[in-house]
């Protein structure tokens, strides 16, 4: 009767099923802790230096990347998977440097303090590859508390409260070349001011860092490629990849400490000087990280690969990656490829074990960690008559138990 104006809900705060929250960089690496932690004690270098060093790149790429996936298929082609990748593939890389001389050629009294600066910029070369391509195959579009699409959020002009959520939106046609030079942009972006100038004062390592992170391929015999590419390699699924850390951590356990000096053969002349690991590094005028050296194995110079040809098309997924050459995995060496890794551990029993001559295989599960073509390579062996009893199929993606002749 006096006609009451109706009030209007308020609009809801809540975020729709299909929207994505925006997190901060602590929320987004907290699940990668184990793995953040195994990075700060290979980098050897103290807690400040980490912190000031290595964590702020770790953080400005993960609230970069947000929650995008790692391409559009595969493994990682999930939210969150670009991070999770960027992680892995730093933890499997400093790794892999503990038991690697860097720099190659250098002088006996250079190593210390060069070394831990090649350390850094490894560390750096491996957070930023392919970042260029997960930023421009994937858009992040920010929405308003009432689901109102509020256009492109872009990290470096946007602050993560200008929008309420965010929806993902994939984006075709991202050539390799646009790729490497997004990439190349953001490296300013990432890496902190003072990290920058360490990097900067060594000109080689520079060079090497850009020759990966530009996509150039120039320096055929580039040290951080090689490392980079055998880590790369085992990112394939959960299994190769925990499989390749426990390998790397048991041989890094097993070995004696080393002694507070190397021997460094000269190739060409034959030449061996002792290397002092406490070599002052005070007279370079930089200011380099006190390093707390880890349990490491033999110092070894890597040997050059290769470089994989290139691809016209940025990798849509970790399979995209061409395989080192001797990873190359046939149905013919196959059955010798999984008794090898079996005795190194690469393969736990849950996924393939001895049984008398013979072996017993979980498939798919244990075959993907070798091929993108599971099926294909089970119907090879059928024809080579390697298998000898096939398991029941409970359904399309369950595994199932393989019998091969040992």
């Amino acid at each position: 009767m006096f006609g009451r104006r109706k009030k209007k809900p308020p609009a809801s705060s809540t975020i729709p099923s299909d929207g994505i929250p925006f997190l901060t960089a602590s929320d987004l690496l907290s699940p990668h802790e184990r793995l953040i932690k195994k990075i700060r004690n290979d980098a050897g270098c103290t807690r400040e230096y980490f912190d000031n060093y290595y964590l702020p790149a770790l953080e400005r790429l993960a609230e970069m990347l947000q929650l995008r996936p790692f391409g559009h298929e595969g493994e990682y082609a999930k939210k969150g998977g670009a991070i999770q990748v960027a992680i892995k593939r730093v933890a499997l890389t400093l790794k892999l440097r503990l038991g690697t001389l860097l720099p190659l050629k250098c002088k006996p009294e250079e190593i210390s303090h060069r070394g831990e600066c090649w350390t850094y910029g490894l560390f750096i070369t491996a957070l930023l590859r392919d970042f260029g391509g997960q930023m421009l195959g994937v858009k992040i579009i920010g929405f308003t508390k009432v689901d109102k699409a509020a256009g492109e959020w872009i990290c470096w002009k946007h602050s993560m409260n200008e929008y309420h959520h965010y929806r993902m939106k994939k984006e075709e046609g991202i050539t390799r070349s646009l790729s490497y030079t997004t990439t190349a942009l953001h490296i300013r972006d990432i890496v902190p001011t003072h990290g920058i100038e360490w990097i900067y004062s060594d000109l080689e390592l520079m060079d090497c860092m850009l020759d990966i992170l530009t996509g150039a391929r120039k320096i055929q015999d580039n040290p951080l490629y090689s490392i980079i590419v055998r880590a790369t390699s085992t990112l394939r699924d959960e299994i190769t990849f925990e499989a390749a850390m426990n390998t790397l951590e048991e041989g890094t356990q097993n070995n004696e400490p080393q002694s507070s000096t190397n021997e460094l053969i000269d190739k060409e002349t034959g030449e061996i000087s002792i290397v002092s690991a406490k070599t002052d590094m005070r007279h370079t005028g930089i200011d380099t990280p006190t390093t707390i050296t880890p349990s490491s194995g033999q110092v070894e110079t890597l040997p050059s690969n290769d470089i994989p040809p290139k691809m016209d098309d940025p990798p849509q997924s970790i399979e995209d990656y061409p395989p080192e050459p001797e990873d190359e995995v046939t149905p013919q060496n196959f059955v010798a490829r999984l008794k090898i890794d079996m005795q190194k551990k690469r393969i736990t029993p849950e996924y393939a074990k001895s049984e008398g001559n013979n072996i017993k295989v979980k498939y798919p599960s244990t075959f993907r960690s070798y091929t993108d073509s599971p099926s294909e390579l089970l119907n090879d062996l059928r024809l080579l008559g390697q298998v000898i009893e096939e398991g029941a199929v409970k359904g399309i993606s369950s595994d199932r138990i393989i019998i091969l002749k040992g």
